[in-house]
């Protein structure tokens, strides 16, 4: 069941309005995947992934991406969210049942690796895949209002390379941002490969609800 929109549009950029939203007991006890679930997406994104890779899922918020994820044959995952309520809740939920899956608050435009892991779960490893279900959406709803999309404010651009450079640092070379999205390809392009962070190497769409787009995007 789809969550209560927000009261303006805007508020999906806001930490206190997820922070807020989070507090409710139907939110920390429930599920919600913006930009399609696991099983919708399996197809379209597993062949880009290995075992092995570490995979870090940016705004989390109470979806189990990550824990299908896992229990489909890949283990390592770190999820972010800056909302402490939602983290709180969700490793409550599954870190006892799933050790390999961490949850961490943590600031998208602030990441650094080695605050992601504590003293008990070991040293950072090596970070191989970013996901990002409409978490860059969410803080462009700042602008969207006033933005024209065939040219779009310095304002948002902005943010979105503030967002990929923080995405960028935190992994290894060559490595992947997947980027899910309702953004029309022709307009979302030129975000994710703003300031050179990233090369968008191939777009996929998935036709279930309102359709979305996948982007495979490659650390430069």
């Amino acid at each position: 069941m789809a969550p209560n929109p927000a009261p303006k549009n805007e508020d999906y950029s806001k930490q206190e309005y997820w922070e807020e939203r989070y507090k409710d007991p139907a939110e920390q006890e429930g599920v919600y995947e913006w930009c399609g679930s696991w099983p919708n997406l399996r197809e379209t994104i597993s062949p880009y992934l290995k075992i092995e890779d570490c995979i870090i899922h940016l705004g989390c918020g109470n979806s189990i991406m990550s824990i299908e994820m896992c229990i489909d044959g890949f283990p390592h995952h770190i999820n972010i969210d800056y909302a402490p309520a939602v983290i709180t809740a969700m490793s409550n939920r599954y870190s006892a049942a799933h050790p390999t899956v961490f949850w961490k608050t943590a600031d998208i435009f602030k990441l650094n690796a080695d605050d992601l892991f504590d003293e008990k779960n070991g040293p950072a490893p090596q970070i191989t895949v970013a996901i990002d279900k409409a978490s860059l959406d969410a803080f462009l709803t700042k602008f969207k209002a006033v933005d024209d999309p065939w040219d779009p404010s310095e304002e948002s651009l902005e943010i979105a390379r503030r967002y990929l450079e923080a995405a960028a640092g935190v992994l290894q070379e060559r490595a992947l941002l997947i980027h899910i999205s309702w953004e029309q390809p022709h307009f979302r392009r030129r975000f994710l490969e703003i300031g050179g962070y990233f090369k968008v190497e191939k777009v996929h769409e998935v036709d279930i609800g309102l359709g979305y787009f996948v982007f495979i995007c490659r650390k430069t």
